[in-house]
């Protein structure tokens, strides 16, 4: 499994547990759409803080989903910063990083565009937080490509 850069820095401090789901593994997903999730748990979960993050990353297929999980035990997402990402989710082409300067979020943002386009409105990301921790799951109708 990919173990980003920022983990390596923090690797005393940092713990991924990949969990998924066999039933799943015929599915094909978007290239490097897990990095940029696991790279933000890190940067947010783990750097501000001394303290052991712990990462974890699921999969299961549900309700004709097939779920993508990345969640960490840090501080949680602030709610200005959380609605400014739902925001430009609501509204991509005026979010971060849509010829304004603003950088932040773009890689969540990125991500959700690119679901949108391989897999149709019927994809999604949702961001669940609280001040133990942050969920992000990335929704994929099922069949995926590739399952027989």
């Amino acid at each position: 499994p990919f173990i980003p850069k920022p983990q390596a820095r923090n690797q005393n401090r940092v713990s991924v547990r990949w969990a998924l789901d066999p039933a799943a593994a015929q599915c094909r997903i978007i290239k490097i759409v897990l990095q940029p999730l696991i790279e933000n748990a890190v940067k947010y979960a783990c750097e501000p803080r001394r303290q052991a993050t712990e990462i974890a990353v699921t999969s299961r297929r549900e309700d004709g989903m097939l779920w993508l999980c990345v969640t960490d035990n840090g501080p949680g997402i602030g709610e200005t910063t959380l609605e400014k990402i739902r925001r430009s989710m609501e509204e991509p082409d005026t979010g971060p990083g849509a010829d304004n300067g603003d950088k932040g979020s773009i890689g969540i943002i990125n991500i959700y565009k690119r679901l949108r386009l391989r897999h149709g409105k019927s994809a999604g990301l949702l961001i669940d937080t609280s001040p133990r921790g942050t969920t992000v799951s990335l929704l994929i109708p099922l069949p995926c490509e590739g399952e027989p």
